[in-house]
């Protein structure tokens, strides 16, 4: 789909219109959207180490 317009409508919902393709048919199409979170970023979570190129483990 390549959206075209996204009108939101307060503050977690949405309206997304755009172009949906399917086999080569080309279709309109609005998408009504509702935000309900995300989630954790696992590069915030504090539970990786980074690891340099060579392999060694960098200090943290």
């Amino acid at each position: 789909m390549t959206a075209t317009s996204i009108v939101p409508a307060g503050t977690d919902d949405a309206a997304i219109s755009g172009n949906l393709i399917l086999h080569d048919v080309t279709s309109p199409v609005v998408l009504q959207v509702h935000y309900v979170g995300a989630g954790v970023n696992p590069l915030n979570s504090g539970q990786y180490r980074e690891v340099r190129g060579d392999g060694h483990t960098l200090p943290q």
